[in-house]
């Protein structure tokens, strides 16, 4: 009998121990799947997703008879899946000299716990070509829209520029960046619990409204040949001018003078970029 009550306690026992271990477990996930529900899914979205912007193609902007200024051409952006990177030294080394970055430089970002890092953006042809030909792992493109102005510094006052994120920094760019910019479109990198990308999704980027200005580019081309010769006579430090027509009022030409090539508007001292 003395037995029989010992093993019985002993019974009892391990029921009552394991219904409270089954009652923590419960209380937990209950916890974990109730409670902190959204804030579990939402940082596993942020681990296992990267999203990444896409920027949209800006709007032409024209003279008076519809002559392109301003237009958007498609660029080879490159990014790097680090955990997919196989030897980071290598590819570091190879693709400092593909595009100029200095190789301490690309290690660093290369060498991170992030799923996603920019290597370069808009990349010239010749570069996205190299690049693509050594065929590195964990190297990845992305297209993106790049601003051009064909007619080199024309109207570079006007026109003004834009930044790596084809946000408008001076000038009609500017003036008129919300129309004219477009919405920007999102590129999703999914990937597993180990890093390493699956899938990817794309919403496509809207494209900005097109711009007609009252310049004519004749006259704009007249009028600043006209101000570089008048500098060079005169050893003016600035000139301005503009054209009107008297009878609407309508602006056909304005130019400043020094200038700048829009295009590569960081090679220029600020002063030369001022209206």
């Amino acid at each position: 009998m003395k037995k029989n009550a010992v093993s019985n306690r002993r019974v009892y026992f391990l029921i009552s121990v394991m219904g409270i271990w089954g009652a923590v477990i419960s209380a937990r996930l209950c916890f974990l799947q109730v409670v902190q529900s959204a804030e579990l899914k939402a940082r596993a979205e942020r681990q296992q997703q990267r999203t990444i912007e896409v920027s949209p193609r800006r709007g032409v902007i024209y003279d008076r008879h519809h002559n392109e200024l301003a237009i958007s051409i498609k660029a080879d952006s490159v990014f790097a899946i680090p955990d997919e990177v196989r030897d980071i030294g290598r590819t570091a080394k190879i693709l400092s000299q593909l595009t100029g970055i200095p190789k301490a430089d690309l290690l660093d970002r290369i060498s991170t716990d992030k799923s996603f890092v920019w290597i370069k953006r808009k990349l010239s042809r010749s570069e996205s070509a190299a690049i693509r030909n050594a065929k590195l792992a964990g190297i990845y493109f992305l297209p993106e829209d790049q601003r051009v102005y064909p007619k080199n510094e024309l109207a570079a006052h006007v026109l003004g520029y834009v930044n790596m994120d084809e946000d408008g920094i001076g000038g009609l760019e500017y003036k008129y960046n919300d129309a004219v910019r477009g919405e920007p479109g999102r590129l999703v990198v999914m990937t597993d619990a180990r890093g390493h990308r699956y899938d990817r999704a794309e919403q496509p980027p809207t494209p900005g409204a097109n711009l007609v200005t009252t310049i004519d580019q004749n006259i704009q081309y007249i009028l600043e040949k006209e101000l570089r010769e008048a500098a060079e006579r005169t050893r003016a430090q600035g000139i301005a001018s503009i054209v009107m027509d008297p009878r609407s009022g309508e602006i056909l030409a304005m130019a400043s003078y020094p200038t700048f090539n829009h295009n590569e508007y960081s090679r220029f001292a600020s002063m030369a970029r001022v209206n």
